[in-house]
């Protein structure tokens, strides 16, 4: 398996921006589009601090859930900072991790094509910014230092100092 994981506070920073707001970047999906549009009016109104505080339970949960259940001897685990800036790598670790042989252009042609980094956000993207440490300019300093709490032990063995 390949596990590709993200500083939790940039993820619920990033999930407000796809979920929590109304011009969300999602949109809904043909199978139960009710219980997407459900999900989005519950967090319709609330501001981003509050959002991914109510959120961090869930994704804390699941973190844990990743690492205590995954034999990390059989996977390739790589955080989303390194391959944000490098793709070309990630994707020759994650052929080379499987056991397959693939020319070293085709994996610079196909990560070249989804290097995506927008000049300025938006909000209405899936890709909004992308850039790591989001949550910095995003969150208030209380927020971060209660995600902080939230996500220090499941996020140190991620490899995040939090």
């Amino acid at each position: 398996f390949v596990l590709l994981v993200r500083d939790p506070r940039d993820a619920l920073v990033s999930e407000y921006f796809s979920f929590g707001t109304k011009a969300g970047s999602h949109v809904a999906p043909k199978n139960n589009p009710q219980a997407f549009l459900a999900r989005k009016a519950a967090t319709d109104d609330i501001g981003i601090d509050d959002y991914v505080l109510k959120s961090a339970a869930n994704l804390n949960r699941k973190l844990a859930d990743y690492r205590d259940n995954m034999n990390f001897d059989l996977g390739l685990l790589r955080r989303y900072e390194q391959v944000f800036f490098d793709k070309q790598t990630f994707l020759a670790e994650i052929f080379d991790h499987f056991g397959i042989e693939v020319p070293e252009k085709v994996i610079a042609t196909v990560a070249a094509r989804h290097d995506i980094r927008p000049e300025q956000e938006d909000p209405t993207k899936h890709i909004r910014k992308g850039l790591p440490g989001d949550h910095q300019e995003k969150l208030r300093p209380e927020t971060i230092a209660r995600l902080n709490d939230i996500f220090r032990d499941v996020g140190a063995f991620y490899g995040y100092s939090l």
